[in-house]
C-alpha cells in the first residue's frame, strides 16, 4: 500500500521549527501545499492543509486517508468529505489520481494557486509520490477569428461582427478585407466586436499587397471598446510620409499616434503575416514568427480586450486596394484553462 492523505501542517515556519506535515517523521514522503498563500502564514488563510504521500500508513486520527493506491475509486462518502474540508462545491474525480489532477487545476475561489501549464509546453506535471501525471492543455483563454469567406460586401461582417472606427472603406472582395477607396487624411480602423479575456493577447494577419505604392496594412491589439481611436498597432507602411517601405509600430491614445520602437526596414512583401503581441507591458510586432520591433515597453493602454485591423491609401497615392486575411486574436495566457491527460507513469521509488 502507498497511501494518500489530506494532511495538516504542523510548525511555527522558524528555522527552528519549519512547517512540515504531519506524518513527515517517515522517510519516504511527499506533498502539495494547498494553503492559499503557499506558507506565508501558517493558517494558509483559512486552510492549513497539503496532500500528503507516505510510504507506510499512518494510522494518526490527524490524518484524512484518500486511498491506498493512486488508482483505487474514492468512495462517494469520502469524496464529500473532502469536498467540504477544501471548501469545494464538488468533486468530479473517480479515483486518487484524478482527484490529486483535480485540485490542483481547479482550485475553490480564494484557495490555493492552481498549477499552470508553460505556453511553449502547452503542459504541466503534477508529482506526488508515484503519482506522475502530465496534463495537456487543451483549452485557455480566448481565440477569435476571421477569414471573410463570404459574398463581397461593403461590410466587413462575416464570421464576426465588425465596427469601422475610422473611415468607413473596408469591405470583402474575393473573401478578403479590403481597402478601396482613397482617403488624403484618414486612417481606416475596424474592430472585431468578440471580447478575449485578457488584454494580454495578439492579434495577426496575412498582408494583401498590390502592386503599387503608398499604402498601411496592419493589424490592432488593444482597442477601446467605444469610438475613442486608443490601441495599438503594428502595420506594412509603404510610400506613406517619404519613409520608403519599413514595418511601423505606434500606439494611438485618444487619437494622438506615437510610434514605438525603431521602424524595421524590410521590405513588405504578399503573404506576410503580421502580429501584434501585447503582453502586460510589453509590446511586440512580428513577421512571419520573427520579431522585428520590440519588445517595447509601454504601460499607456491597459483592460482593453478588443481587437482588429488597420489601413490607409493616400489619395495621392498609386495603389488601389490593399487588404487582409486569415485575421486571428486570441490570449497569450491561458485563462480558466481546461487539461485532459496525456500520460501518466509511476516510478519505482528509491528503498
Amino acid at each position: 500500500m502507498m497511501p494518500y492523505y489530506l494532511a495538516p501542517y504542523i510548525g511555527s515556519g522558524t528555522a527552528d521549527d519549519p512547517c512540515r506535515p504531519r506524518g513527515f517523521e517517515q522517510g519516504q514522503w511527499a506533498a502539495i501545499d494547498l494553503r492559499p498563500n503557499g506558507g506565508a502564514t501558517l493558517d494558509g488563510g483559512g486552510l492549513n492543509a497539503c496532500l500528503l504521500y507516505l510510504a507506510v500508513h499512518d494510522p494518526s486520527r490527524l490524518l484524512f486517508q484518500i486511498g491506498d493506491d493512486r488508482q483505487e475509486f474514492i468512495l462517494p462518502a469520502i469524496k464529500k468529505k473532502l469536498a467540504s474540508r477544501l471548501y469545494l462545491t464538488d468533486l468530479s474525480c473517480s479515483t486518487v489520481e484524478e482527484f490529486i489532477e483535480e485540485l490542483c487545476v481547479s482550485p475553490p475561489p480564494n484557495g490555493w494557486k492552481p498549477v499552470t501549464a508553460g505556453l511553449r509546453t502547452r503542459a504541466l506535471e503534477v508529482h506526488l509520490g508515484p503519482i506522475h501525471c502530465f496534463l495537456r492543455l487543451i483549452a485557455g483563454g480566448a481565440t477569435i477569428s476571421e477569414n471573410w469567406n463570404c459574398v463581397d460586401s461593403a461590410s466587413l461582417n462575416c464570421q464576426l461582427t465588425w465596427t469601422e472606427k475610422s473611415g468607413s472603406n473596408w469591405g470583402i472582395t474575393t473573401n478578403s478585407a479590403r481597402l478601396q477607396v482613397k482617403d488624403s487624411t484618414t486612417a481606416q480602423e475596424a474592430r472585431a466586436d468578440s471580447d478575449l479575456a485578457s488584454d494580454d493577447h495578439y492579434a495577426s494577419g496575412t498582408l494583401i499587397r498590390p502592386v503599387g505604392s503608398q499604402f498601411t496594412c496592419g493589424v490592432v491589439c488593444r482597442m477601446d471598446p467605444t469610438a475613442t481611436r486608443t490601441h495599438y498597432m503594428f502595420r506594412a507602411d509603404v510610400g506613406v510620409a517619404d519613409a520608403g517601405e519599413n514595418y511601423y509600430m505606434a500606439k494611438l491614445v485618444s487619437g494622438t499616434e506615437t510610434e514605438l520602437g525603431t521602424r524595421d526596414t524590410t521590405d513588405p512583401v504578399n503573404g506576410d503575416l503580421i502580429r501584434l503581441e501585447t503582453d502586460g507591458s510589453s509590446i511586440t510586432g512580428k513577421v512571419g514568427g520573427v520579431t522585428r520591433i520590440g519588445p517595447v515597453t509601454d504601460t499607456a493602454i491597459i483592460n482593453n480586450v478588443r481587437a482588429g485591423i488597420h489601413g490607409y491609401l493616400p489619395a495621392a497615392g498609386t495603389v488601389d486596394t490593399v487588404g487582409l486575411d486569415n485575421w486571428e486574436a486570441a490570449d497569450l495566457a491561458a485563462v480558466n484553462p481546461t487539461y485532459q491527460p496525456w500520460y501518466h507513469r509511476a516510478p519505482v521509488l528509491a528503498q
